[in-house]
């Protein structure tokens, strides 16, 4: 490693440091308190984990941010020098007490930067529901987070493999569960998307006090992830492996009995991680075994192999759009047809947001906003608008209704 790394890495931070501007973000709303996961778009599909509350949601994109890249890569190129260093200065050292000192240095720096990371998660959020970030301003904050926590991360399973050689335990094995909370396949799209790697694409997100929720749709490809924090806690629990298995087929009813494969391992002390493929694709899920509960899920479904049940239909001038509802940032499912059945193009809007037209069998997959909406579509002969509310059940406060959020 040249000594010019550590002049370098000054002058990125400087860089770095540059503000950005600060914007509103339209509130959602709407409360589920389901801890554990519900019933998705269809009795015959997989559960999902839903938020306790929907306090703010919009749809958005990330893009390049110079700053947010530099700050993000800046970080990733200091860890890479202090994985660099730890192993030199492992090496060196002529003792198993002083490499134990080495890996002691080194824990200390990977469980501070992770509760930094988690910290700056957790205040952007606050910040975003509070209206003085913006959802593009939130999700570029996600992204730039997962890049690092990604990097930590590599820095922890080098600690772990120094670690083994000397038989030593420096209480770094509850590190990977923490980071695994702020990294995500919609997450790497939007860390690439900061750095100029591609377009994040168009985006729901949805937080709480407790948790978000980001999901997409690409080339006919649902993707979700959701994390509750307030389903880990700090106990270590005393499940094992056989009744982890046993409480996923609980949360998971549907899937566990429609799979094709699962596979199950640890993520430290306390963490149990599922992988689940059915017939209508993935679903990966992390256990905290003190609580019971899963804090992480993460869902793929291929959306032409998933049912959806029609729950709303409207017929205008021979023209029928039907609805199938989802959860707020669920696959949602519209057709139209003639009188006879036959599939009809439309264009279809969400709120006014135009999200495409329909295909050749008159269907188009989109994603729900939270809080009631409207869909429209319009063919050559006909203009059919429906309101639709989320399939969820939400409480509202006495006097107050859902805001609808950005389409």
């Amino acid at each position: 490693m040249s000594r010019a790394v550590p002049a370098l890495l000054a002058a990125i931070l400087v860089v770095a440091s540059a503000g950005t501007v600060i914007g509103v973000s339209p509130p959602g709303s709407g409360t589920v308190n389901a801890t554990t996961p519900v019933e998705g778009i269809s009795a015959n599909t997989t559960d999902v984990l839903m938020l306790d509350t929907v306090d703010a949601s919009t749809f958005a994109r990330a893009d390049l941010v110079v700053t947010a890249a530099i700050d993000a890569q800046s970080g990733e190129l200091v860890d890479t020098y202090n994985r660099y260093q730890v192993q030199a200065a492992f090496d060196a050292a002529r003792s198993d007490e002083a490499k134990r000192s080495v890996l002691r240095n080194a824990s200390v720096w990977a469980e501070s930067t992770t509760n930094d990371l988690l910290a700056t998660e957790a205040s952007a959020r606050s910040a975003y529901i509070a209206g003085d970030l913006t959802g593009a301003e939130y999700l570029e904050t996600l992204g730039r987070l997962q890049m690092r926590a990604a990097s930590v991360q590599s820095t922890v399973k080098a600690i772990d493999s120094l670690q083994a050689r000397i038989d030593a335990d420096l209480g770094t094995d509850t590190l990977p569960a923490r980071l695994e909370t702020l990294q995500g396949p919609v997450r790497q799209r939007l860390a690439a998307a900061i750095r100029g790697d591609g377009s994040s694409g168009r985006t729901f997100v949805a937080v709480s006090q407790h948790g978000v929720v980001l999901s997409q749709i690409t080339d006919g490809t649902y993707v979700r992830e959701t994390v509750r924090t307030d389903n880990r806690d700090d106990a270590i629990g005393q499940m094992g492996f056989d009744a982890a298995e046993k409480r996923f087929g609980e949360l998971y009813p549907w899937a566990s009995s429609h799979k094709q494969r699962i596979s199950m391992g640890a993520l430290g002390p306390d963490v149990y991680v599922v992988e689940l493929t059915h017939t209508h694709g993935t679903v990966q899920a992390a256990l905290d075994a003190s609580t019971g509960q899963v804090f992480k899920e993460v869902q793929t479904k291929t959306l032409a192999n998933t049912p959806a049940d029609p729950s709303l239909t409207t017929t205008d001038n021979n023209t029928t759009v039907s609805i199938s509802r989802a959860y707020a940032g669920g696959p949602l499912r519209v057709t139209v047809t003639n009188e006879t059945g036959a599939p009809l193009a439309a264009a279809v809007t969400v709120n006014g947001t135009a999200v495409g037209a329909t295909d050749d069998t008159g269907t188009l997959w989109s994603i729900s906003p939270a809080g009631d909406f409207n869909v429209t579509a319009e063919t050559d002969t006909a203009r059919i608008r429906v309101l639709v509310t989320p399939t969820e059940t939400t409480v509202q406060p006495p006097g107050e209704s859902p805001t609808p959020s950005e389409g």
